[in-house]
This record gives structure tokens, C-alpha cells and sequence, in this order.
């Protein structure tokens, strides 16, 4: 099957339409490169699928405008992910802890999410390889943690930007 042996799907910039496939996404276990993004996807972040996707590095679902619900916590355990592109949708809730657990993690972008509330996790101090973090226009409130602002001192977080 090529589901088994593929490895990079990059269908961005499209007119493609509806929510993401759960039942394929989840047969396409050798990915490590899903960009959709700039498309007029709907629904939620298919979590199960994403769960199995354990070779993952790119996950770019940005400018969907559409997606809609809660940043999944299951991609914490995508320990290879290096770039999380979840931008210019409506994604609601709290930054999920576990994305502490992505320490090889460059990018993360959740900018554009009215939804996204709370206060941003201290474990994002974890990301020691991040290098970009985009979390401006959302509802996240309160103090930048303290771990953040040590990857920001330090120089390793090129460019932080966020409304709190």
C-alpha cells in the first residue's frame, strides 16, 4: 500500500473542503510531513489519527479558518514533531501541558485562535529547541512564565510574540 511508504503529503493552498479525513490520516503511519494549510477545512483536529502519526515533524493545519475545538493533547506525544503550524483557525481552550514534551520543537504557531485561553504552560520552557512562538491574538492572560523567558534570555527563542 502507499499509505504505508508515504512519507510527505503536502495538498496546501487549495480549495479543499470538509474535515480531515480521520480514517485515512490514521492508515498513513510513515508521514513525516502533513501541510494542509490555507485550505477551508472544518470540524475538529482529528486526535486518534494524529496520535498514530508517531513520525511526524511537520504538522502545518494554519490558515484553515475553520478548525474548530481544543488543541489536542495527544500532540505531546509526537516526540519528533519539530514545526506545529495551528494558526488562523478557531481553535478554543488551553494550551495543552504536554507540548512541553516536544523538546525538539523549532516552531510553534497558534497566533489568530480567539478561542485559545488560559495562561501559557510553563512547560513551554521545555522546547529547548524552539526558535519561533507565535501565540499573539488569542485570549491567553497572566505572566509569561518564567521557563519561557529563560529560552528568550538565553537567545535560543529567536522570536516570541504574545498579547499577555
Amino acid at each position: 500500500h502507499l499509505s504505508n511508504h508515504l512519507e510527505y503529503l503536502n495538498v496546501g493552498q487549495n480549495v479543499l473542503r470538509g474535515t480531515l479525513p480521520d480514517a485515512v490520516l490514521s492508515k498513513l503511519t510513515s508521514l513525516t510531513f502533513l501541510s494542509s494549510y490555507y485550505n477551508l477545512h472544518t470540524g475538529t483536529l482529528p486526535a486518534l489519527a494524529l496520535s498514530r502519526l508517531t513520525n511526524l515533524q511537520t504538522l502545518d493545519l494554519g490558515l484553515c479558518e475553520r478548525l474548530q475545538g481544543s488543541v489536542p493533547t495527544v500532540l505531546g506525544t509526537l516526540t519528533n514533531l519539530q514545526f506545529l503550524a495551528l494558526e488562523g483557525n478557531v481553535l478554543t481552550g488551553t494550551l495543552p501541558t504536554e507540548l512541553g514534551a516536544l523538546t525538539d520543537m523549532t516552531y510553534l504557531g497558534l497566533y489568530g485562535n480567539n478561542g485559545i485561553q488560559g495562561t501559557i504552560p510553563s512547560e513551554l520552557g521545555a522546547l529547548s529547541s524552539l526558535q519561533e512562538l507565535r501565540l499573539e491574538d488569542t485570549q491567553l492572560t497572566g505572566e509569561v512564565p518564567s521557563q519561557v523567558c529563560t529560552l528568550v534570555s538565553n537567545g535560543d527563542l529567536n522570536e516570541f510574540y504574545a498579547d499577555c
